[in-house]
């Protein structure tokens, strides 16, 4: 990886929790992010750049009792490096907060 890439790639990190038993984990690799729900692969991207903005850039559904609810995952870039969070229904469960 050259210089140039060390900007626009984030380095790598995980965020993970559990929500109503299920462990829903987020791998942000310099060549993939992806979104694990009870360590299966549910979703994955391979971006160039991750968004300067709020935007959901995985999303996977999980079961929770007799529902189903939906898994997103937010990325943001910053000047600091990357910011991931976790949300189910649109509720942060996990990750920083913006």
């Amino acid at each position: 990886m050259g210089i140039i890439d060390q900007f626009l790639w984030p380095r790598a990190r995980e965020t993970k929790c559990e929500f109503e038993g299920h462990m829903i984990a987020v791998g942000l690799m310099p060549e993939e992010v992806t979104l694990y729900v009870d360590g299966n692969k549910v979703d994955s991207k391979k971006p160039l750049l991750l968004p300067r903005r709020d935007v959901a850039i995985l999303r996977g559904p999980t079961q929770v009792g007799d529902s189903r609810c939906l898994v997103e995952v937010f990325a943001q870039s910053g000047f600091l490096g990357a910011k991931i969070k976790i949300c189910v229904d649109g509720n942060r469960i996990a990750g920083d907060d913006f």
